[in-house]
């Protein structure tokens, strides 16, 4: 191996200068990039295969050398272990057009297959691998298409799935060392985790409607993330006693006193926002039924579906072609309040699944709604003036020069600061992944 050759690639790579590159030379270059990562996978796979023949400890040996957590070292390990029973995955990454989180994807995918199946599902893997090299697959789309292929095998309507998911519900919890921070990590099935978020909303809504506490970053999507934590600690605290935290460390006199004082948390049913997708070209492609989207990335059986709807409050809204139909309550509060309610809210996730701008995969839950007209300029809290930003694309929006403007179809075209427009619109919803 030459690592002088390497080195000066490297160096060349580096010195790259990109103010001379439009937009299609950059994308160009970042999905080269991209390519060149997963070669480096796989060389460090083979080079990880060579030192677990040379040492007992070769995961910690490898995280060390490379200056990661020893978690690191064992993915590259198992991504050896993957490529050797998936034999299909080793010339694409070899050749870069897949890269080692697409490995993972493939591995993640077949713990879940039932062990009656993997067999058949092995079988089908060189085929829908080779699917995902030809439409550059990115790692979720791979495994969408791999986790559809495996539920075909089950053939009973999700039933064993779901049964699986609920027996892989987990939460673990841990201090950061390096912040000192408590952490909650946790995976749950579909309908444990839409009713969790429904709660989670409700109670969030409910504090939080008119003010905010003092302790709320400025970032809008961190103030969201900070203002879920607290309703999660209300939802759960009941009667805090002497309990001192962020959520108590607020003026006395607003919300959060009654959080201390109310042993008995009640914000009502969670919600469920069910779409009905009636545009063109979805009943088009749905045989000619309209398009129903649950607010849940995944199938659930009869049986689960029967339970949300006894615990949740579902409201429908009705959307074709970027307009709304139906969508109960009031979508026109004018000047009367800054906030968007929440019947605003369910209409515009009806409209879009993620962030407003194109490309972007922020899901709707994580966006907040953004007054086209500022709300200081005279703009109105109408439905019609009102898109789901990601908390990036909002800063853009009031920090980075962008300019939008919204047609009467939804249409959105933001003015870049070079004078450059894109145009994308009206929404096609689609549901989140």
């Amino acid at each position: 191996m030459d690592i002088e050759l390497i080195d000066t690639v490297i160096g060349d790579l580096l010195n790259v200068n990109f103010v001379s590159h439009d937009k299609n030379a950059v994308l160009a270059f970042l999905g080269q990039l991209q390519g060149w990562r997963g070669m480096l996978d796989a060389v460090e796979i083979n080079a990880a295969r060579r030192l677990d023949e040379l040492s007992v400890t070769a995961p910690a040996d490898l995280a060390a050398a490379t200056q990661r957590h020893c978690r690191s070292g064992n993915t590259v390990f198992n991504r050896a272990t993957t490529l050797v029973a998936i034999p299909a995955l080793a010339e694409p990454l070899r050749a870069g057009t897949i890269h080692g989180a697409h490995v993972d994807t493939v591995a993640a995918v077949m713990r879940t297959v039932r062990e009656e199946h993997v067999a058949q599902f092995a079988e089908q893997l060189p085929k829908l691998i080779e699917e995902a090299v030809h439409s550059r697959a990115n790692p979720d789309e791979l495994a969408r298409l791999l986790t559809k292929t495996a539920r075909a095998l089950e053939n009973d309507d999700g039933v064993t799935r779901f049964e699986q998911q609920r027996r892989d519900t987990t939460l673990r919890t841990w201090t950061d060392s390096r912040n000192g921070m408590f952490r909650i990590s946790g995976s749950f099935d579909p309908l444990s985790g839409a009713l969790l978020n429904g709660r989670l909303n409700a109670a969030v809504a409910a504090l939080f409607a008119e003010r905010t506490p003092s302790t709320c970053p400025t970032d809008p999507g961190r103030k969201q993330d900070h203002l879920r934590a607290l309703g999660l600690l209300r939802l759960t605290a009941g009667s805090l006693g002497g309990f001192q935290g962020a959520a108590e460390n607020i003026e006395p006199d607003d919300e959060w006193s009654a959080f201390t004082r109310n042993s008995s948390p009640r914000f009502g049913r969670p919600e469920i926002v069910v779409v009905l997708d009636a545009r063109d070209a979805s009943v088009e492609a749905n045989g000619g039924r309209p398009v129903l989207d649950w607010g849940i990335p995944v199938v659930l059986p009869a049986c689960a579906l029967e339970k949300l709807f006894q615990r949740a409050d579902a409201h429908p809204v009705i959307v074709r072609n970027g307009a709304v139909l139906h969508a109960p309550g009031e979508l026109n509060l004018g000047r009367t309040t800054r906030l968007a309610n929440r019947a605003q809210r369910r209409a515009l996730r009806g409209l879009y699944a993620t962030c407003a701008v194109d490309g972007c995969a922020v899901t709707f839950d994580h966006c907040q709604p953004h007054h086209v007209t500022y709300w200081e300029n005279g703009g109105r809290t109408d439905l019609n003036n009102l898109l789901p930003l990601c908390s990036r694309h909002h800063h853009l929006v009031h920090e980075g020069g962008w300019t939008l403007t919204l047609g009467p179809d939804r249409t959105v075209a933001i003015v870049y600061p070079d004078g450059t427009i894109q145009t994308t619109g009206p929404p096609l919803h689609r549901q989140a992944a």
